[in-house]
């Protein structure tokens, strides 16, 4: 994973896909909850995909969810950037017949005091 460095003030695009288990691109579930922080824990940045369109933070991509995160107007620290999603997929064999899968990963952004890299292209993957 290489690092990209992004001003921790500044503003940027993270593009979250979805694989299956057997590792093909698959549309996002239901629904999603995506919150990202930093080691400093400073705060926090929150988004929400719904799949019949509405969403908090984001849009739908081609191929997974585009996040606008907005560190202009939320500061969350400084540090290495991480993810706690939760992403809520039907299985018929759970109360209510939804399943809630949970990740928590660390990114390749670095949140930090200097200039971001160029054009940054941010990408996450989820393993539903």
């Amino acid at each position: 994973m290489t690092t990209q460095r992004q001003n921790k003030r500044g503003d940027f695009v993270f593009r979250l896909t979805f694989r299956n288990q057997a590792g093909e691109t698959v549309e996002p579930p239901q629904r999603v909850d995506i919150r990202f922080t930093t080691e400093e824990k400073a705060g926090t940045f929150d988004a929400r995909f719904l799949s019949d369109g509405s969403c908090l933070r984001c849009k739908r991509a081609p191929d997974g969810i585009d996040v606008f995160i907005a560190l202009s107007r939320q500061y969350i620290g400084a540090g290495r950037m991480l993810m706690e999603t939760v992403s809520i997929v039907p299985d018929k064999d759970f109360d209510g017949g939804e399943k809630r899968v949970a990740s928590k990963v660390s990114t390749s952004v670095l949140l930090w005091d200097g200039p971001s890299d160029g054009d940054m292209s941010v990408t996450g993957t989820i393993i539903l």
